[in-house]
């Protein structure tokens, strides 16, 4: 079984160092060997700086900058660890369809484990979302666990201190991955 876990506290990730110190700790060498890290609608060679340039043309640069999660992998619980990469690919996909993100497979652990970063302003529209995760039904959720699951991986949501605020019903990406 996977392990999804959001992370969230009140007042993390809300100063303007956030993005590029998150960033800079998920894709450090001595936790992703491989480089196994993935993107969408970023620049790669820049990826903090072209999140921080979305949220500045929107002038959405203040409070919560970003939304961090992992997925974490018990190796006996999936078919081939070789699909990891896959599934860092595939959710980086969905959720790349409204907002920047990345993902890094960290390996300096007995369990694999991918951090997933992805920026707070929508670069399509500008929406700030507040709280994306906000049970285990939510769209995100709902769609993370379809694309674990299609490699033979459920998922199990671990709450952490959540928000309230859920995804306006017009915003919320399509519940199927595809």
């Amino acid at each position: 079984m996977a392990l999804f876990k959001k992370i969230a506290a009140p007042g993390k990730y809300h100063d303007p160092e956030a993005i590029p110190n998150l960033i800079a700790y998920i894709t450090r060498v001595d936790k992703t060997p491989s480089r196994i890290i993935y993107g969408s609608h970023v620049d790669m060679q820049d990826i903090a700086n072209s999140m921080i340039a979305v949220s500045a043309q929107f002038g959405k640069n203040s409070r919560l900058r970003l939304h961090h999660f992992i997925v974490t992998f018990q190796p006996k619980d999936i078919r081939r660890l070789d699909v990891i990469p896959h599934i860092a690919e595939e959710i980086c996909a969905y959720i790349g369809r409204s907002y920047q993100i990345v993902a890094a497979l960290h390996e300096d652990t007995p369990s694999p484990h991918i951090h997933f970063v992805f920026n707070a302003v929508s670069f399509v529209n500008g929406y700030k979302m507040k709280s994306v995760f906000s049970g285990c039904k939510g769209p995100y959720n709902t769609g993370i666990s379809k694309i674990c699951s299609g490699v033979g991986s459920s998922v199990r949501l671990l709450a952490r201190r959540m928000a309230s605020t859920v995804v306006p019903a017009a915003l919320a990406i399509s519940q199927s991955p595809a």
